[in-house]
């Protein structure tokens, strides 16, 4: 099942599910990538713009993704609208 998160009265809350889908984009500027619930990517920063949609990803509470926990990426999500990790080549 997926989990939906919404965002209420700037509360972040979610629908009865397992998983939430989060929307990855990749900038402009090198070795950056942003993860959103928002598809479109309008909550993310100008700078690294244009922002390139890079698919979505379904994701479980408890999980990590790229080493950082779910929990600190939607709450960094909730007051900013978006997260940004910077990247190494590999």
């Amino acid at each position: 099942m997926r989990r939906k998160a919404l965002f209420q009265a700037g509360q972040l809350f979610f629908q009865k599910s397992n998983a939430m889908l989060l929307y990855k984009f990749e900038a402009a500027i090198p070795w950056r990538v942003a993860l959103s619930l928002d598809e479109t990517g309008k909550t993310l920063p100008t700078e690294g713009a244009p922002w390139r949609p890079s698919g979505s990803l379904e994701a479980e509470t408890g999980q990590t993704f790229m080493g950082v926990p779910l929990a600190e990426i939607l709450g960094t999500i909730e007051s900013s609208g978006h997260f940004i990790f910077v990247t190494t080549p590999q």
